[in-house]
Order: C-alpha cells, then structure tokens, then sequence
C-alpha cells in the first residue's frame, strides 16, 4: 500500500495535498483569519473564575500551546530529532491515508523529586509497523518463553517479566518480520480509520487501471507515435532482403523521440502498390477520454 502511495501519481499528489493542508493547522492560530489551532476551556469551566484564576488558566493555556508546538519538550532531543507539530500532523496524515492508521509513541521521564514518570513528548510511529501484542495469560509455557526471548532481544533491552505475564504490553513494533520494539497502552496511542476494509483494497482495481493508463500516455510520447496498422506491398519483386529493409526504416522511426518524425521513403515501380491498412478503430480517443476521467473521479471519490 505504501508503494502505491509513490508509484502512482493522482494517489501521491492525494496524499501530499492531505498532508500539507492538516500540517497547516500545526501551528498556533494567532487570529480568527489565520490557519492553525487553538485551546479554548468550555465556557462552564470558565464562567465560575475570578480574574486570577482566570490569568493562571490562560498562562497554562499559553504553555500547553507551545508544547503543542514541540510536540512536548525538547529538553534531551537533538537538532536532527526535534520536531514541530505541522510535521507531526504531516507524517500521521501520510499514515492515515496510506495505511488507514495512525500510532503515536507518548515518551515519559522519571521525576528526579519524586520519582514518578511524567509526560515528556510525544512522536509519530510508522503505523505499518504496529501490531497488538497477543495475550500471554492463557498462551501455553512454550509460547510465553519464546515470545519473551523474542521481546527481550529488543533494542538489547531486557523487558520486565511481570509486565509481559500480566499483559501489560499492548503493541509491539515489527519491521521486516522482527520484532523491534514493545509499548504499553500508555506509551502508544493508537486509532484505527478504516474498522473494515480500508481506501487501499477497495480502489486496488483503479488504481492498477491508472497505472496501465499512465504507462500507456508515457510510452506514446516516448516513442512519439504509435503504429496501429500495418503496410501493404503489392509487388512481385518483393523479397525478405526488402521486407527486412523495410521493416528498419519503420523501427527507426518509431523508436525513440528524436526519430519520431522521420518519414519512411521507399521506390517502388509503377506497377506497385504501397497501401497503409489500419488494424483498429481510430475514433476511440473519446472512450479512453472517458475512462481516463472516470478512473481518476474513482480513486478521487474513495479518498473524499
């Protein structure tokens, strides 16, 4: 699905429009004309505040908005890992619509005060890659301790036991077959678009019809023209030494751009006769019309 997302135009520029028209609402919305988001309490919340309470609510609201921006902290991240919202919303948009699923890994520390974890930031996940971790609690023995040798081998990281007996482990990561990773309900968040069957499988068919559609425009005006037909030679001294020379100068002037308008140039006698027969209807340029418009309204209309 996600090769279908590049190989085919009309769904990368779907895809690319989606992404870019969401990430512009990553940024905080400064007024009522501007693009972007924004935190407003209910005014229930709100109606019983004196002035006080209400400063401290919008200062807290003013730094919920720039960790929004962040994507949580930056403390700990370095220049090549930090990353802003609009790019956070860009990369889980790309997921929504290529997989029909987002998954976002919610990143805790531990308070060096009291020893808790709190919230640190938040980041995107490859929803492709995220899988929910089967129970372990009615798994047989065998099962349990290979799928913990398995998990233990991540990131060389030995996993807690407890938390793999009690089913505290939600989703695991799996790239190439392996997995890479584990997460707790906590730790990823993740939503499904499509309960049933997803964009992708129900637009497989059009979208393979575009492919052949643009595969057959490309090689039109790689080779410049096409030959629908074929040439008939009424001659008695034509043999195959002729035939082959014949059978060049066409090849060479459908082959290729720069040779495409080359005219083939043959002699012949006056008793010959040279007839160019067509194999195929000629007036079937508004059917591929047609098609061509009714694929792309297809592909369009599934990702509405």
């Amino acid at each position: 699905m996600k090769r279908i997302a590049i190989q085919d135009d009309l769904v990368a520029a779907i895809t690319n429009a989606r992404a870019n028209h969401v990430a512009a609402f990553g940024r905080p919305r400064n007024n009522r004309f501007e693009l972007g988001f924004l935190i407003e309490p209910k005014p229930a919340a709100t109606e019983n505040l004196n002035e006080q309470q209400q400063s401290e609510l919008q200062k807290r609201i003013k730094e919920a908005v720039e960790k929004f921006s962040t994507c949580g902290s930056v403390k700990g991240w370095g220049e090549n890992d930090k990353l802003t919202f609009s790019q956070f919303l860009a990369m889980s948009t790309r997921d929504a619509i290529t997989v029909g699923r987002i998954a976002t890994e919610i990143i805790y520390v531990t308070d060096v005060n009291s020893g808790k974890k709190k919230f640190h930031s938040f980041r995107p996940i490859d929803a492709a890659t995220i899988y929910r971790a089967a129970p372990q609690r009615e798994a047989a023995d065998s099962v349990r301790k290979d799928a913990l040798n398995m998990l233990q081998q991540l990131k060389n990281k030995r996993l807690v036991p407890e938390k793999f007996k009690n089913d505290e482990y939600s989703w695991v990561q799996v790239v190439d077959g392996r997995p890479v990773q584990a997460f707790t309900a906590e730790e990823c968040l993740y939503h499904n678009f499509y309960p049933v069957t997803d964009v992708q499988d129900t637009v497989i068919a059009a979208v393979t019809t575009h492919l052949n559609i643009t595969t057959h425009n490309k090689l039109y005006f790689q080779t410049g023209r096409a030959t629908r037909g074929m040439l008939v030679i009424k001659s008695d001294d034509v043999d195959e030494a002729v035939v082959g020379r014949i059978r060049q100068q066409f090849n060479a002037s459908i082959n290729s751009v720069n040779n495409a308008w080359r005219m083939p140039v043959f002699g012949i006698s006056a008793s010959d006769e040279i007839q160019w027969q067509p194999i195929d209807s000629g007036t079937r340029d508004m059917e591929f019309q047609y098609l061509s418009d009714t694929n792309a309204r297809v592909i369009l209309s599934a990702y509405q």
